[in-house]
């Protein structure tokens, strides 16, 4: 294809006749040299501290109509006060809503990450890279910066190869809040960053119509001052909670792993019973051979826990029968199959919750 490439959020400057960045670049394209502007495929934008900014997404977005925008570059400088942050705490923050935005706000992908800091090696980059000005010995492995943890944080909640379904915020599309939902599972990333220099309480709940959905097991994964990318929490909550009240600590970047259950109906209607039964993450999940499969019972229930391909065939019939209340730990042998995706679905009472365990090899 055909590739416009203008640093999207540049600020400008003297001797720079495009001084409005991208947004009258591409007007310039449009109406002085229409014919080039015809040739044009793809526009891959460089973003840069203003592309916290969805309204500059947007407008970029109206004036190139059909054409895809992609994400080329971004640098993580935006400014949170001098001294008031170490740089690469600052910087992991910056990346953080650098990334909300652009997908927020319509760009298609990112190729590849820059950032200005530290400004002791070259390339700038996620790692330290050997063999250059300052750098380790030359036999060193690459050295992590900080905002690397926060990078590979953020996307690798996104899942690979993914049909990842739309989401709307309650509070609106902003640079600080990112959330991603595989079509046909039943997890939800959702990450949070806190740019203040206090602790931040947020309620988390996953709306859908119709009521709101059970939360049967969260993690989150944090990057801050003293963390890098680490799981702070594991959480398995009570039997039927739908919120999360979380408090976030100052200067964060915070993924969640939400589990989610049944739908708990709000709309006047009898819905199922989120708060019977819960199907619980598979542990390890992925798995080479043994794994464990777990699920919650609030009371009695006749259970059926089966295991099927991606086709729909049975391929295991690991529970079927009368189990009292209490979390239940079955174990699952899956050496005997071939590397693939497979549905685990329980059963109990008019209760029915899936989830998908992945076989490698």
């Amino acid at each position: 294809p055909v590739i416009m490439g203008p640093s999207t959020f540049a600020p400008g400057g003297t001797g720079n006749a495009f001084t409005g960045g991208a947004l009258a670049y591409i007007k310039y394209y449009k109406e002085q040299r229409p014919e080039a502007w015809a040739q044009i495929d793809w526009v891959a934008t460089h973003q840069y501290q203003n592309g916290v900014r969805g309204d500059l997404f947007q407008a970029i977005q109206g004036e190139i109509g059909d054409k895809p925008l992609v994400q080329s570059e971004t640098h993580a400088s935006k400014d949170f006060g001098p001294g008031t942050l170490p740089d690469p705490v600052a910087t992991s923050l910056s990346l953080s809503q650098l990334f909300g935005a652009a997908v927020n706000f319509g760009t298609r992908s990112w190729w590849y990450f820059n950032t200005i800091y530290p400004n002791d090696y070259t390339p700038a980059g996620l790692m330290q890279v050997p063999n250059q000005t300052n750098a380790p010995s030359p036999d060193a492995s690459p050295v992590p910066y900080k905002q690397y943890y926060a990078y590979r944080q953020l996307t690798s909640a996104q899942p690979l190869g993914a049909d990842v379904l739309d989401y709307t915020a309650s509070a609106g599309r902003r640079a600080d809040v990112v959330a991603f939902r595989k079509a046909g599972e039943n997890t939800v990333y959702v990450s949070v960053t806190n740019t203040e220099g206090t602790g931040k309480p947020i309620d988390l709940t996953l709306g859908e119509a119709g009521g709101t959905r059970v939360v049967t097991q969260y993690t989150i994964r944090r990057t801050d001052a003293a963390n890098d990318d680490a799981v702070v929490a594991d959480v398995t909550p009570p039997l039927g909670t739908t919120t999360l009240q979380v408090t976030l600590p100052p200067y964060s970047v915070n993924t969640f792993t939400i589990a989610m259950g049944a739908l708990n109906a709000t709309d006047g209607e009898d819905g199922p019973d989120a708060a019977v039964a819960a199907l619980l993450p598979a542990a390890p999940n992925p798995t080479a051979g043994p794994t464990t499969l777990r699920y919650r019972l609030a009371e009695p229930a006749d259970v059926e826990l089966v295991v099927y391909d991606v086709l729909g065939k049975q391929v295991a019939r690991v529970v079927d029968r009368a189990e009292g209340p209490g979390t239940h730990r079955v174990p699952f042998d899956a050496s005997g199959l071939a590397a693939g995706v497979y549905v685990v679905r329980l059963r109990a009472g008019a209760v029915v919750s899936t989830q998908r365990v992945v076989v490698t090899r």
